[in-house]
């Protein structure tokens, strides 16, 4: 159960991050989800390929914490954890910054995965590949 499709939200995650680095490889206006976000786009389009690596790599880590996910290893759910609590993390700074809608929107959206992620029996079905080969 605590397997489910879950796993495919991060791989789906990390698709859409490679999406939004790509953009930043072109000149001009925002695509696809950037639309959505256009006054963060402005702030971050002049950085070009220096903010779209950052993008890919994030991408990179969510793929991979998606398959890992899906062969319920630790460190899958360890990734997961840390991805989803670092974007709680910037929405609280965002609130801070004077962003209280924005900022309260993102931990609240935000927050739900990560209390899923760190339930206990959440938790238990994933194990250390030392626990499987024992």
């Amino acid at each position: 159960m605590a397997n489910g499709g879950h796993w495919c939200l991060l791989v789906l995650w990390g698709c859409h991050g490679l999406a939004c680095g790509n953009n930043f490889d072109l000149a001009g206006h925002p695509l696809g989800s950037w639309v959505l976000n256009a006054p963060v786009y402005r702030q971050l389009a002049p950085l070009g390929k220096t903010v779209g690596v950052p993008f890919l790599v994030l991408s990179a880590a969510l793929v991979a914490a998606g398959v890992a996910w899906f062969g319920h290893r630790l460190w899958g759910w360890r990734l997961a954890v840390v991805i989803i609590a670092t974007q709680v993390l910037g929405d609280l700074i965002t609130i801070f910054w004077g962003h209280f809608v924005r900022g309260a929107t993102g931990v609240a959206i935000a927050s739900a995965p990560l209390f899923y992620l760190l339930r206990p029996r959440v938790r238990g079905t994933f194990v250390a590949r030392r626990a499987i080969e024992r």
